[in-house]
């Protein structure tokens, strides 16, 4: 009897550790802004979903996609609609309470001008999430946690 309770036990067990999603980073070629990569990245995803988070890593508008971990949030762009993770530091937890907002940043022209300006502008509010958002023509937000 306690073998088949053992036998159970890891069979429920192994159950629920493969129904965990794990998210990754996939490589999806060039993404030239957040319209494609709403093109791009679904399809790289596939099935595991695409939770809105990409960014470009090289020359040539190389870019990566982020897999299999859904969230409920929305926004897209560099990295966009926080999953509680700074992306350009190796990950960081957001704080319990705390919230993204995006703040206004007037009109930002790549990456490099996004890191220089955000910063400054979720200064005022709590601090750059690494994701920005082109919404129209000279318009763009920056992705900020609250305090």
């Amino acid at each position: 009897m306690p073998k088949l309770l053992s036998r159970i036990l890891l069979a429920v067990m192994l159950c629920f550790a493969s129904s965990v999603a794990q998210a990754e980073w996939r490589r999806a070629g060039p993404v030239w802004n957040a319209d494609d990569a709403r093109g791009k990245c679904p399809r790289v995803c596939g099935r595991d979903g695409w939770d809105g988070n990409w960014r470009q890593t090289g020359p040539g508008f190389e870019a990566i996609c982020n897999c299999g971990s859904r969230w409920s949030g929305g926004g897209y762009g560099y990295g966009s609609g926080d999953r509680g993770v700074d992306q350009r530091r190796g990950g960081w937890d957001r704080p319990r309470g705390a919230r993204t907002v995006q703040v206004d940043a007037g009109p930002i022209w790549h990456n490099g001008d996004a890191q220089n300006k955000c910063p400054g502008v979720c200064n005022r509010v709590g601090r750059w999430n690494g994701n920005w958002q082109t919404i129209g023509p000279g318009r763009s937000v920056c992705g900020c946690v609250t305090r």
